[in-house]
């Protein structure tokens, strides 16, 4: 390597494609770099900026860098700092800032305020929305998750630009409840919500950034500031901003000489966390300059093929089809259905051994699922298996709150419960208006009485009728649950009982919010999961030893993978970013992938191409023809994105899947892909 930095730096550029050479020349104006998957993107930003200061003389500190994730951001320091550029180039996230915003100007919207680190906030509009709301259809977790994506829009409940903003809140709030009644109540927990918030001088990380852009938007010191900070500003991951953050940067870029967003809407995946690809879409089409990087230098030919047809023809696919490097080799395609998700568990813990046994290093693969529901059938097969494993996002199966509430309840009808710890924990789940006070005395009464805890519950006399009302319903499920227990009956009977007579999916889904990315579905899913897995066993208490038995294995295995090649086990959304020689993509049905309910099936069609794009050699997609769904066990049909990606089931049943990358009109049963057979089949 040539010792002179700007010789290094020479030799780094004469390395790139002539696409990638000609965004980091890029000097004046606004500009879209439309970054492929595996194209390079991040050696693109680092090396244009390298660019600008060796080559054209700019002042590092007149450089601003901003990226979506802190682990983004930390990688680019590194690049910068491995190519001994100065540590006074400032590269961070919008978040932070936008906290150097709020603290040039101490007056401002939440200038002085604290970061809410302890969960204050929620509990605030937890109090608010049953002291002053009480409507059963906006439960905290969905109302924190309504403010959450109006603050990403930019619309404050109060003071500057609020009033002129109502309008456009009052129709945004509208799209996400489908009521206008709702939309108004919505409106009214907002606004109390804020008060509150400002009265106890708190904010959220989504007031970090509304809370900026306020700033530079109606006060003029602040703006004036803060215009004239940098001379070049470049966004990297612009497709997952957020519509305040694009307001942020693009004030920081007013004056400055560039303005450089660099992404890919094929990739734009956290629209649940209030990413507006639309924003980038639009500046693409008013920026003075487009770069397009379209070859792709991670993944084998067969692969950037499958995931260029998904895409195809979609205005938000800026970069065009993936275009393999020279000397990509086929790879190699597995598209499998399976009867249930065990025999697909099963299946891939299988393929997964004689890859090892051929030599792949268990760092190499990665296991990659939609819903972490799905995690747990792999998570089984492995530790039975023995083979180490390493979970990057989803917790254990049996440790998931729907699923304890649900064991809980065998556990009481089973009378495995001596300290009464199981009861306390379901007597208000679902909400009962059994509450922590009517609790405690109960717990109370058994202590001196020398009872357990359920007896001193079924025998109390509260003066309350509807705590004696909740208090008989809660012992006839018990009693109801606990008789079938004693006659033997399966374990998924036991549990059907519990959650048709409790009503606890329809509870789940009104009262325990909408989630993130699909964790909604994935908890209703889970009951479903739950019971699917118990018709296995024949009676709630082997049920509940194996559950035991698990719960002991699993942390001990996630802990031991730490210190050992491990398989990944991941979410797409974790795993966006990342890359293994070998990826696994299970749950490829319809109802998962894409979800059921989904009301964008175009997010759900990238996050595909993001798991098909981890993969650089060998891609398995499967999925099971009949597995437990937000609505109850289905059967289901391959995803349709399989189809799209060029691999197709024939009409006729129990015959062979085929694959071939070429349009989807011309699909032909018994083609291949890109010369390299697929292997498809269905067991």
């Amino acid at each position: 390597m040539p010792t002179d930095r700007k010789e290094a730096l020479t030799v780094l550029l004469e390395r790139l494609t002539p696409d990638q050479r000609l965004a980091t020349e890029h000097l004046n104006g606004s500009a879209v770099v439309a970054a492929a998957a595996g194209g390079g993107k991040t050696r693109v930003l680092s090396l244009r900026i390298w660019s600008l200061i060796d080559l054209h003389g700019v002042d590092p500190t007149r450089v601003g860098a901003c990226a979506f994730s802190r682990d983004a951001a930390k990688e680019i320091s590194t690049r910068l700092e491995g190519y001994g550029l100065p540590k006074t180039l400032r590269v961070g996230t919008v978040h932070s800032i936008a906290y150097e915003i709020l603290r040039s100007s101490p007056t401002s919207y939440g200038g002085l305020y604290n970061v809410d680190e302890k969960g204050e906030l929620y509990r605030t509009l937890q109090d608010i929305l049953s002291r002053e709301i009480k409507d059963d259809d906006l439960n905290p977790d969905r109302m924190e998750r309504i403010i959450g994506l109006v603050k990403a829009e930019g619309y404050p409940a109060a003071g500057p630009g609020a009033q002129q903003a109502e309008p456009a809140l009052e129709r945004f709030l509208y799209g996400l409840t489908k009521s206008h009644s709702l939309a108004q109540v919505a409106l009214k927990a907002y606004r109390l919500y804020e008060t509150a918030r400002v009265q106890k001088r708190l904010m959220s990380y989504d007031d970090m950034l509304l809370g900026a852009a306020i700033a530079l938007d109606h006060e003029p010191t602040v703006r004036e500031l803060w215009v004239k900070r940098f001379d070049h500003v470049l966004a990297d991951e612009a497709q997952d901003l957020s519509a305040v953050q694009w307001r942020i940067l693009k004030v920081l870029a007013e004056e400055a000489q560039s303005f450089m967003a660099i992404g890919d809407l094929a990739q734009s995946i956290y629209a649940f966390r209030g990413a507006n690809p639309k924003t980038f879409l639009e500046f693409s089409t008013t920026s003075k300059s487009i770069y397009k990087i379209s070859k792709n230098f991670r993944s084998a030919t067969s692969i950037c093929r499958a995931a260029s047809m998904v895409i195809a023809g979609k205005s938000w696919n800026l970069s065009g089809a993936l275009v393999p490097r020279d000397d990509a080799p086929a790879g190699e395609i597995h598209f499998e259905t399976f009867p249930d998700s065990d025999r697909e568990s099963t299946a891939v813990v299988e393929k997964i051994q004689s890859l090892l046994a051929a030599g792949v290093p268990a760092q190499e693969m990665a296991i990659l699922y939609r819903l972490t529901v799905l995690l747990n059938g792999v998570e089984t097969a492995l530790l039975s298996a023995q083979v180490p494993y390493l979970v990057r996002s989803g917790q254990i199966f049996y440790d998931r709150k729907e699923v304890k509430d649900l064991l809980a309840y065998l556990v009481v009808a089973t009378c495995r419960d001596p300290d009464g710890k199981a009861a306390r924990r379901v007597a208000n789940v679902p909400f009962r208006y059994l509450g922590r006070v009517f609790l405690d005395a109960v717990e109370q009464r058994a202590a001196r009485k020398g009872v357990a805890f359920l007896d001193a519950l079924e025998t109390s006399s509260p003066p309350k009728i509807y705590h004696r009302r909740s208090v008989r319903e809660f012992m006839s499920i018990i009693k109801a649950a606990n008789h079938l227990v004693a006659e033997g009956r399966n374990a998924a009977d036991v549990l059907r009982l519990v959650v048709d007579q409790t009503g606890y999916v329809k509870w789940l889904t009104k009262h325990q919010g909408e989630g993130d990315g699909g964790e909604n579905a994935a908890r209703v899913t889970s009951v479903h999961e739950l019971i699917r897995i118990a018709e296995h066993f024949e009676t709630a208490d082997v049920l509940l030893d194996y559950v035991d038995q698990f719960r002991k294995a699993a942390p001990g295995a996630r802990k031991k993978a730490a210190k050992v090649a491990a398989v990944t086990l991941s979410t797409i959304h974790s795993f966006k970013g990342l890359e293994r020689s070998h990826v696994f993509l299970i749950g490829a049905s319809e109802g998962v992938m894409p979800l059921w309910n989904s009301e964008d099936v175009d997010e759900e069609r990238r996050l595909f191409y993001v798991a098909v794009t981890r993969a650089k050699e060998y891609l398995w997609i499967s999925g099971p023809s009949r597995t437990a769904t937000e609505t109850g066990l289905r059967s289901l049909n391959a995803s349709r994105f399989v189809g799209e990606a060029g691999i197709f089931e024939s009409e006729d049943e129990g015959s062979s899947f085929h694959s071939r990358c070429s349009s989807p009109a011309s699909l032909q049963s018994g083609s291949s892909v890109n010369g390299h057979d697929s292997d498809v089949r269905t067991r």
